[in-house]
């Protein structure tokens, strides 16, 4: 019930019991149900006391209603804010994690944008098969050729070494390899394991940032295949 109801309530209640009164008391001293004395000032008091009394004991319960109204309304407004604040840390956590897959999403392509910024400033190297030719009869040894091209930016140092330690036993420095220069370079292995000889090549190269590049080739009496490259090319 709103205050305004109340409010009529009450004005209508002490209405009627103000007419009661001013229509029944005269009533009542004429079929002299009750006397009219002269009265004190104290026993006026106690007389207006009794009659208005309880009009004011109505008015005190009225209040207490309208108050009992009022707080509900306001536990409802609470609860209306809690829901609000509810949604709001809701959509706050939703923005958050929002911004947080946009920073990941920014940091990952900041990175593969570095990788290839690195990437393109590394050098790298294809190996291409020159053939290869026997000397020394059955004792003798076969020689593999291989060529090494820079297909990538200037290589201020380059390293080969192999697997099969009986024919490199130690990385062999090639000096500097400008984009676009080739070089060549050979193996020499014994004839009776030249035609099912294989073996895996690394080479290191590195930039003028001192920036390292590691390729690994399978190499033999076939194509040279490459098997890995780090940094990747791509």
């Amino acid at each position: 019930m709103s205050r305004k109801s109340l409010k009529n309530i009450g004005l209508t209640i002490t209405f009627l019991y103000v007419a009661l009164l001013l229509v029944g008391i005269p009533i009542a001293l004429h079929f002299g149900a009750i006397k009219m004395e002269a009265l004190k000032l104290n026993e006026l008091g106690d007389f207006l006391a009794g009659a208005f009394g309880p009009l004011a004991i109505f008015w005190l319960i009225l209040g207490f209603f309208q108050q009992g109204e009022e707080l509900q309304h306001s536990v409802k407004a609470l609860e209306l804010q809690a829901e609000e604040l509810k949604n709001s840390v809701a959509q706050q956590k939703a923005m958050v994690g929002i911004t947080e897959r946009q920073l990941n999403l920014d940091i990952e392509i900041r990175d593969e944008q570095n990788r290839l910024d690195v990437s393109r400033e590394l050098p790298f190297f294809k190996v291409f098969g020159k053939g290869n030719s026997s000397a020394g009869g059955s004792r003798g040894t076969r020689s593999f050729r291989f060529g090494f091209k820079n297909f990538g930016a200037d290589a201020i140092d380059l390293k080969i070494s192999l697997d099969d330690k009986g024919i490199l036993p130690s990385a062999k420095t090639l000096g500097p390899v400008e984009r676009g220069k080739e070089i060549e370079y050979s193996f020499n292995v014994e004839n009776d394991r030249g035609y099912d000889w294989k073996a895996v090549l690394k080479i290191e190269c590195q930039n003028i940032r001192d920036q390292v590049r590691v390729q690994e080739f399978r190499i033999g009496n076939f194509p040279p295949d490459l098997l890995s490259c780090t940094p990747s090319n791509s």
